[in-house]
């Protein structure tokens, strides 16, 4: 053996021996989580046990991210704090509705994607009734729009239609309806409707027909 391969033996055997170091040094022993998604404790105590003792490059976040699946996580990200430590943040979907399709219930966030486990919470939520063989992601900016507009105006929307056209109405807890139609004068339209309900002028199973806001129309369901 000559003095050449000795010294790239000895490189090697030096690199390995700090690699294996590093990895007892900077190992998991420790592992935090933070974050507003619902992970349920047993899925926690399962990806716990997998990083605990691995080192600290073996927690990533697409790792995580793939242990995670099916529960109700939107994003996921994996820090590290040395020597020890791992900081798993987790963040709930923005729920916005729920739809029902082929007799099967479903959440929808602000990305347009549906989640087939609806969370408890999401029973809070208002039903959409979204257009056939349109996706919800198509739907989305008539959606947050008109409901971010009702919420701004103290106004709790049970159910919100959309139609193909992009028109849209929202069911009332009151059990009345406000057709607001088009988004042009949107914030106008609900205003109208609010103070229609504060002067107790609507009635249950009644329609408020807004979306010309300088013709008001009111009639009643059969």
């Amino acid at each position: 053996m000559n003095e050449r391969t000795k010294k790239w033996l000895f490189r090697l055997l030096l690199a390995v021996t700090l690699l294996l170091l590093m990895a007892k040094v900077f190992s998991v022993r420790h592992i935090l989580w933070e974050g507003s998604a619902p992970v349920s404790f047993e899925r926690i105590a399962q990806i716990n046990e997998r990083l605990k003792g691995r080192p600290l490059w073996c927690a990533t976040s697409e790792r995580v991210r793939r242990w995670l699946e099916g529960e109700v996580v939107s994003r996921v990200t994996v820090r590290w704090r040395l020597p020890s430590t791992v900081i798993i943040v987790t963040e709930a979907p923005k729920f916005l509705g729920v739809v029902s399709s082929g007799g099967k219930w479903a959440a929808v966030d602000d990305n347009g994607r549906s989640w087939g486990k609806v969370p408890l919470f999401a029973t809070r939520l208002p039903l959409l009734m979204l257009p056939c063989h349109v996706s919800p992601a198509q739907c989305l900016p008539s959606v947050e729009r008109t409901l971010s507009t009702c919420l701004r105006e103290g106004l709790t929307v049970r159910a919100l239609w959309v139609s193909p056209f992009g028109e849209v109405a929202v069911y009332l807890m009151e059990g009345v309806w406000l057709r607001l139609g088009n988004p042009t004068a949107l914030s106008l339209k609900v205003r109208l409707g609010k103070a229609l309900r504060e002067n107790q002028l609507l009635w249950t199973k009644g329609v408020v027909d807004l979306t010309l806001p300088k013709v008001i129309s009111l009639w009643s369901q059969r």
